[in-house]
């Protein structure tokens, strides 16, 4: 789930390989992107709202602009032929495509394959600038830009590793900024802090580490059994979201029955969740899988092919996530039969 830079669209990967494209404001359906391989990581363009990024796991990364009449214009900004895919991110003001794989991050130069909006599909991809192939051992799971500092990259590995690296670095610098070891198989990744100089990683246990990313400090550690057992219903975690404005980290973790819970996250430990929707009634019927937090408005989207959209109290200000309304606006995707079994599937890793 990603959205457009100028908050007017919601970008959701499906699991029949396509992308859909919602208004942000009322989750309104306007239109659909198609891949043919599954989906393994979204993101819109940080310089165009109508620039939507697709990385497929079979290596390919799929750039749409939805400007190009009458149909999205699809072009394959990037082809690895078959190299398998984990991750993917865009920087460097979407100059910049960094992609993970079994064990290496490869980088590719988007500016080789920018073209005008009506130009030739046919057009060539880019050339892969380099790659990172001894940070990890392992599967790399998870990439993030850092806000405010684009040439800056946060890597996430099977291996349990969180690798913080300088893109610009000099041809033979060191690009290694920092090597955070989470002990454990990290799936999620990101930024917080003033000057995002803090990283979150969500391990695979269902644990939550903060970093201090210059200093390569551990600032707190909570573990799954930690996160879940005094609350006694949170069994995995969605993600985090920091809210720069009141300089806040929110906690998203959810339930196999499709309960949404938020909680604040500081060094001295995560504060008690406020359940945002009762499973099956008005929100989720099934795990979330990912979510989108603007302002007072949180959209959520699970397994159950829905995507429901929260409001929260603004009278409550930094604790409005604690006050949901009582109501949410519900949106379910008319997929196959096949891909409504698959939405009832038990959660897996991946």
């Amino acid at each position: 789930m990603a959205r457009s830079c100028d908050g007017c669209r919601l970008a959701t990967s499906i699991t029949n390989h396509t992308v859909k494209i919602y208004s942000r404001d009322n989750l309104d359906f306007q239109t659909e992107l198609a891949c043919t391989k599954p989906i393994v990581a979204l993101e819109c363009s940080v310089t165009h709202p109508q620039l939507v990024f697709a990385a497929c796991e079979d290596g390919a990364v799929m750039r749409w602009d939805l400007r190009a009449p009458p149909q999205p214009q699809l072009r394959c900004v990037v082809a690895q032929h078959g190299a398998e895919t984990y991750s993917m991110a865009i920087g460097f003001g979407d100059a910049l495509c960094a992609v993970g794989g079994a064990s290496a991050i490869t980088f590719y130069d988007l500016r080789a394959a920018a073209a005008p909006p009506r130009a030739a599909a046919g057009a060539a991809a880019a050339k892969p600038l380099g790659a990172y192939e001894d940070a990890h051992t392992d599967l790399v799971t998870c990439l993030a830009f850092r806000p405010g500092a684009p040439s800056q990259l946060a890597s996430a590995s099977e291996d349990g590793l969180v690798c913080v690296f300088e893109a610009a670095a000099a041809a033979g610098a060191e690009p290694v900024v920092a090597v955070l070891n989470a002990e454990c198989p990290v799936r999620r990744v990101g930024f917080f802090g003033p000057g995002a100089a803090g990283v979150w990683a969500a391990t695979g246990s269902e644990g939550l580490s903060l970093w201090h990313a210059p200093s390569a400090q551990r600032v707190a550690e909570f573990g799954g059994a930690a996160l879940r057992r005094p609350r006694g219903a949170a069994d995995y975690l969605v993600g985090c979201r920091y809210d720069a404005a009141a300089d806040t980290l929110a906690l998203v973790a959810g339930t196999f029955g499709g309960e949404v819970q938020v909680s604040a996250v500081t060094p001295a430990g995560v504060a008690a969740p406020a359940a945002v929707g009762a499973a099956g009634a008005r929100g989720h019927a099934a795990v979330v899988r990912a979510f989108d937090w603007a302002g007072q408005s949180l959209i959520t989207g699970g397994e159950d092919a829905r995507l429901c959209c929260w409001s929260f109290d603004s009278s409550g200000g930094a604790a409005a996530a604690a006050a949901p309304a009582p109501q949410a606006q519900v949106l379910r995707h008319k997929g196959s039969r096949a891909e409504r079994r698959a939405a009832d599937a038990p959660y897996s890793r991946r």
